[in-house]
């Protein structure tokens, strides 16, 4: 899907107001922070989230101890 079909003129009708425009914008930017963030520690970690892993470094700070 190209980007200028994701702002379509009819996706961006829906925004009546500067207002609605500035949330959504918002919503927007901590959405893609937070995928970011998530993407950022999958990363660091070497495996994606909910993955099970036998790595003493897991998210939830537990230590798996053998």
């Amino acid at each position: 899907m190209k980007r200028k079909d994701l702002l379509s003129d009819e996706f961006l009708k829906q925004f009546k107001t500067g207002e609605d425009l500035y949330g959504f914008l918002a919503q927007l930017q901590n959405r893609g922070l937070e995928k970011m963030l998530e993407g950022e520690l999958d990363a660091h970690l070497g495996y994606d989230k909910h993955e099970k892993t036998t790595k003493t470094n897991a998210r939830n700070g537990f230590i798996i101890r053998k």
